[in-house]
């Protein structure tokens, strides 16, 4: 989609259309229940989500979605997958070699993290995207 002097971020000039819906990460049963009703609307045979939230929204709620196919693995599968700290768990438990990690769970715990113990370089991310 192109407004103003740029396009839009996750735009396609191949869509045939753009919807606005609620962001899976504000509220997945809406985000969910939204795309349902577009996939209805439209007659879609295949809703294809790509973020990771929005994956996460629709696996479980696949059924509401009727003939339309999310091809993707079962919700519970696709979790395991996409919870970055049980990955680095498995990979260390069949030899693959994995960095030190330290989890910060909430902004209180983040606090006691020992500044000076921290080696560079040093990556901080969510463990869900």
């Amino acid at each position: 989609m192109w407004i103003g002097t740029q396009w839009t971020y996750g735009a396609s000039r191949y869509a045939r259309a753009e919807y606005r819906v609620t962001d899976p990460l504000h509220s997945d049963a809406a985000f969910a229940d939204e795309l349902q009703r577009i996939a209805s609307r439209i007659d879609a045979d295949v809703v294809i989500p790509i973020a990771e939230p929005s994956v996460l929204a629709l696996l479980p709620r696949r059924e509401i979605f009727g003939r339309a196919r999310i091809p993707f693995v079962s919700a519970d599968v696709f979790a395991r997958i996409a919870d970055k700290e049980q990955v680095l768990a498995a990979a260390g438990e069949v030899g693959i070699a994995v960095p030190a990690q330290s989890v910060v769970a909430n902004p209180a715990a983040a606090q006691s993290v020992d500044l000076e113990a921290l080696r560079y370089p040093l990556v901080v991310k969510p463990a869900r995207s």
